[in-house]
């Protein structure tokens, strides 16, 4: 909250994900332990992206229909370095970009 959230919600909750269903547009995972990616496919409007930046050691599993149903998107991206990083937080500074939010 500090860093200019307006909201938190705890993901251990399963409330959470009924409550959030189809509110955003993009969701960036940097967790690199195994999660229900269906879950978390749920939170994401028609049209949105879930895009994994971390890898776990296990595979992940989704189900064909969290994507197609609501032609939703699940990519992956490598992040780079602190480098890569800094220049991503520059950018959003110098344009203004402070926080995300769903619908």
């Amino acid at each position: 909250m500090r860093l200019g959230a307006d909201h938190y919600y705890a993901t251990n909750d399963p409330e959470t994900f009924k409550k959030l269903a189809g509110s955003f547009d993009l969701i960036v995972n940097t967790v690199s332990a195994k999660i229900d990616l269906n879950a978390y496919l749920s939170l994401l409007a028609v049209d949105g992206t879930l895009v994994n930046v971390r890898a776990p050691a296990e595979p992940l599993s989704v189900h064909v229909l969290s994507l197609i149903g609501q032609r939703r998107s699940f990519a992956g991206s490598m992040i780079g370095g602190i480098r890569e990083t800094q220049e991503m937080l520059d950018f959003c500074a110098e344009h203004s970009i402070t926080r995300l939010t769903g619908n």
